[in-house]
């Protein structure tokens, strides 16, 4: 058996036709966030800045892009003491962190409710000892109001952090980046090579 080589031109993206390269970029439009982990730096990123605003157990939920339903949210336990310390507040909740000092105890917690990610799709549930006082649950209730409005900033913030990415990643700049970088060779109408 007689093996027969057939010699075909192939071309880097930048040799191809203006139209031809029009082609190419929409083709591999998604070539970038067509995998799960896309999204990992923003999200690491994201949950690095909430665990220092006093947040554990953070896990962030979101859904995107360019649709109705769209949006981020995140769920967390709040350590309170951090949390109150990480945002200057300290004087301002002395009796509430002096009484969480001397064995009393109380929780804030973010959960998720629905079947959407908006940044309001979660809810702020606090409780606190018997023990507390009626001025230091008081600021319970307060704390538990900065973080429900707080968790709606950020919950907006994160979610434009990831559209952003994502919009990044689905430009034509970003696209021809990869093909470059991957070494994609091309036929004159754009099909990419294969070689076996």
């Amino acid at each position: 058996m007689k093996i027969k080589t057939i010699k075909v031109k192939t071309y880097q993206f930048d040799e191809l036709e203006k139209d031809i390269q029009e082609k190419v970029i929409e083709k591999y439009a998604y070539i970038n966030v067509d995998y799960d982990e896309w999204d990992d730096f923003i999200l690491e990123e994201w949950t690095s800045k909430l665990e220092s605003l006093g947040y554990k157990d953070v896990r962030i939920y979101y859904t995107g892009f360019y649709s109705q339903g769209d949006g981020a949210c995140f769920v967390a336990e709040v350590e309170i003491e951090k949390w109150i310390k990480a945002h200057k507040a300290g004087r301002k909740f002395q009796k509430l962190l002096a009484e969480l000092k001397s064995s009393c105890w109380a929780s804030i917690t973010i959960t998720h409710s629905g079947n959407y990610y908006y940044s309001t799709s979660t809810t702020v549930n606090y409780e606190g000892q018997l023990e507390l006082s009626d001025k230091a649950y008081g600021q319970l209730e307060e704390v538990a109001r900065w973080v429900e409005e707080e968790r709606e900033n950020l919950g907006k913030e994160i979610y434009r952090d990831l559209e952003k990415e994502y919009e990044y990643l689905t430009s034509g700049e970003a696209i021809i980046e990869t093909i470059k970088a991957n070494g994609y060779k091309f036929l004159k109408n754009g099909e990419q090579t294969i070689y076996i």
